[in-house]
């Protein structure tokens, strides 16, 4: 696969710290033969986008803004719920059905997390067909008590997934979860 699909999301309270990100994931990714960010704009300031497009640009890559309220406009038309006051929670997986029809793959990351490696063997790795691919979350039990999570109930980490689009898509992914989160409301 030759592009090195990246998903981000923020707003300027972290604009900063997703700064470094980028810049971590572009210093350790100059092996790739092409990389795209993709940025779910949660009201990042001009100044921030012109220096995020500046900085990747130098580094000879792409970069696509995508306004938040297109996605949280679909969230609402929806009726889920907000999470911790926010939709933001929902942005990454909606969005998904947004992207080019060139997107295979896209590998979601927090903005507060540092690239120390080259991430473009996630783009070849087999995913046997699922539509995710997440790392288990070392929870204490005690958290997982309060959530009403089994002690051996595993739980995933929601700041680094790999999407194979194609397959997100293909087994209806988004519709699944929606509906799940409005019957369980």
């Amino acid at each position: 696969m030759a592009v090195l699909n990246v998903l981000y999301q923020h707003d300027n309270n972290y604009a900063i710290f997703g700064g470094v990100s980028i810049l971590s994931l572009l210093e350790n990714n100059k092996d790739a033969e092409d990389i795209c960010i993709y940025m779910i704009d949660m009201g990042l300031a001009d100044s921030y986008k012109e220096q995020y497009t500046e900085m990747i640009h130098r580094y000879g890559r792409r970069v696509q803004f995508i306004p938040a309220e297109q996605v949280v406009e679909r969230v609402q038309k929806i009726g889920l719920p907000q999470y911790r006051g926010s939709y933001a929670t929902y942005l990454k997986l909606f969005v998904l059905t947004m992207l080019p029809e060139s997107v295979e793959r896209i590998f979601y990351l927090d903005s507060d997390l540092l690239v120390e490696g080259s991430l473009s063997p996630l783009m070849e790795i087999d995913m046997q067909g699922n539509a995710v691919a997440m790392a288990r979350d070392g929870l204490g039990l005690a958290f997982k008590d309060i959530h009403g999570f089994g002690k051996d109930e595993p739980y995933f980490c929601g700041g680094t997934i790999l999407f194979d689009v194609a397959q997100w898509n293909r087994q209806e992914c988004l519709d699944r979860l929606v509906k799940y989160a409005t019957e369980v409301r």
